[in-house]
């Protein structure tokens, strides 16, 4: 589903579910005008955000990408470690700074694996909505 209220609106908001083994895991791209940075959450149905990483490549090496933590608790998780690299991940493949958070109840390695694969095939199949 797309949200935007015409289309001059500097804000469109898509929004998808995307099924896994485990069930389904719900994602929501907020793209502003201009491209210049978007959000991307993922989440379960409990619709949390627990935090927020910015990802962004190096103007001088575009294959390094620089991530940091801009709102949630400041101690060290197995959830920050997965925002912060799903983050870095979703700016290298989208060659664009990305505001990203997830919202899974898992931080398990083979969940966030699928979580990974299933959005990166998503991207692939549909650009338009990243």
């Amino acid at each position: 589903m797309t949200v935007d209220s015409d289309s001059s609106s500097s804000v469109k908001v898509n929004q998808f579910s995307l099924k896994l083994d485990a069930g389904s895991i719900y994602v929501q791209v907020t793209k502003f005008a201009g491209g210049a940075c978007d959000h991307v959450w993922v989440g379960d149905d409990q619709g949390k955000i627990g935090d927020i990483a910015l990802a962004f490549n190096d103007r001088t090496d575009p294959k390094k990408v620089t991530t940091t933590k801009v709102y949630g608790p400041v101690i060290d998780t197995a959830a920050d470690d997965v925002t912060e690299g799903l983050a870095a991940k979703l700016s290298a493949k989208l060659g664009r700074p990305v505001y990203f958070s997830y919202g899974c109840g898992s931080a398990d390695a083979l969940f966030v694996g699928a979580v990974q694969k299933a959005l990166f095939e998503k991207i692939k199949q549909n650009p338009e909505l990243f």
